[in-house]
């Protein structure tokens, strides 16, 4: 995700306001990512890979290039049939 410079306005508070809360935003959503314990991704509407952290990319053994080439449906597993158990 990349960080936009947005030039403030002469006396507009509510811009530099709105700008604030949009930095810190930003700033959980990079920790979120940063989670060492989980392996987290973002996909598109059409369920294509826009990002994934390091530690999706450990456990599926691709980097976070070669996950933006295919579809999502190839790394998660498929819906358990209602008689299977629950193995958790």
């Amino acid at each position: 995700m990349t960080k936009q410079e947005v030039a403030p306005r002469d006396g507009d508070k509510r811009f530099v306001q709105l700008e604030r809360e949009l930095r810190a935003n930003e700033d959980r959503w990079d920790a979120v990512l940063a989670n060492p314990f989980m392996g987290i991704t973002v996909l598109d509407k059409n369920q294509y890979f826009i990002t994934t952290n390091s530690t999706f990319q450990a456990m599926v053994g691709y980097t976070e290039d070669e996950l933006k080439k295919n579809h999502s449906s190839g790394y998660y597993a498929r819906k358990r049939a209602r008689n299977q158990p629950n193995p958790f």
